[in-house]
C-alpha cells in the first residue's frame, strides 16, 4: 500500500470526525440497499474493464467500492479528502499491493493518464459547492484517465436531499437536511451509538449542493468528456442520475 498525502489545510472535512463510526451508521440505515448498488456498479465496471487494470475511486471513503474492486484484482487508487476515512480503509487492507491511498480533494489531484476508468458515485459530486470546484474536479479526473478512459459519475436528485431518521436497540440516527436556497443545503448529523459500556455521540455539519442536469452536463462536455450512456434507469432506486462518460 502506498499513500500520497496532499499537504495543506483541508479545513473541516465532512465525516472525518466520525470516520470510525461511518460504516456502522450507514449499514444500519441503508444496509442491503447500499449492497445492491455496489453489486450493480461492479457488474458495469466488469463490463468496461479487465481485472488488473487501474481504477480511480473518487470519494472512496472507507472502501465501499475499493474493496470489491480489489477483490476482483483491479489496481485501485482510493482518493478522499478525509484522512480518517482513508485510515479506516487502510485497516481493512493493510499493506495491500493493489491499493494506493490518495489524501486530497479531487479538484487538487495532479495525475496524468494512469487509470483505465474512474468512479465518482454515491453523492460525491454533491460536495462540490461551486462551478469552479465542479470544473476543476472534472478536469483532474479527465487528466488522470488514459485515452478512451471511462468515468461513471452520479448527480444527486432533489428527492434525496431529505432527512434520515433511524433507530434500533443500539443506534439512534438523525441526519437532517436544511434547504438554504440557491441549490445549497446544510447536512447535520446528530446521532448516537450505544454499547454495553459506552455511548458515542456523533455530531457533524457541512454544506452540500444540488446540480441542475443541464449545468452539470455542460461542464462535463466542456471538460472533454462525451456522455456514452445515461445509466439513470439502471440505478433507478439510487436517488441519483448516473452517467457513463468517455474521455475523448
Amino acid at each position: 500500500m502506498k499513500a500520497i498525502l496532499k499537504e495543506g489545510i483541508l479545513g473541516s472535512v465532512p465525516h472525518d470526525s466520525w470516520a470510525n463510526s461511518y460504516d456502522q451508521l450507514f449499514e444500519a440505515s441503508f444496509g442491503s440497499h447500499l449492497a445492491n448498488l455496489t453489486d450493480l456498479t461492479m457488474e458495469i465496471v466488469l463490463e468496461l474493464s479487465e481485472p488488473s487494470e487501474s481504477i480511480l475511486d473518487i470519494g472512496a471513503g472507507t472502501g465501499r467500492m475499493s474493496l470489491p474492486l480489489i477483490e476482483s484484482n483491479f489496481y485501485v487508487s482510493s482518493l478522499d479528502p478525509s484522512a480518517g476515512m482513508l485510515s479506516q480503509l487502510a485497516t481493512k487492507l493493510p499493506n495491500h499491493p493493489n491499493l494506493e491511498l490518495i489524501h486530497c480533494p479531487v479538484a487538487e489531484l495532479e495525475m496524468h493518464e494512469r487509470h483505465h476508468g474512474a468512479l465518482c458515485i454515491f453523492t460525491v459530486s454533491s460536495y462540490w459547492l461551486d462551478e469552479s470546484t465542479l470544473s476543476n474536479s472534472l478536469r483532474s479526473i479527465y487528466n488522470a484517465l488514459l485515452p478512451n478512459g471511462w468515468l461513471i459519475i452520479d448527480r444527486t436528485l432533489t428527492t434525496s436531499f431529505s432527512d434520515t431518521v433511524f433507530q434500533n436497540e443500539r443506534i439512534q440516527r438523525q441526519a437532517m437536511i436544511e434547504d438554504l436556497g440557491g441549490d445549497l443545503y446544510r447536512f447535520t448529523e446528530q446521532s448516537t451509538i450505544s454499547s454495553s459500556n459506552d455511548i458515542k455521540q456523533i455530531n457533524d455539519s457541512f454544506l452540500i449542493r444540488y446540480w441542475e442536469e443541464d449545468l452539470f452536463l455542460d461542464h462535463v462536455k466542456v471538460t472533454g468528456f462525451s456522455v456514452e450512456q445515461d445509466l439513470s434507469q439502471v440505478f433507478a432506486s439510487s436517488g441519483a442520475s448516473f452517467y457513463l462518460l468517455r474521455k475523448n
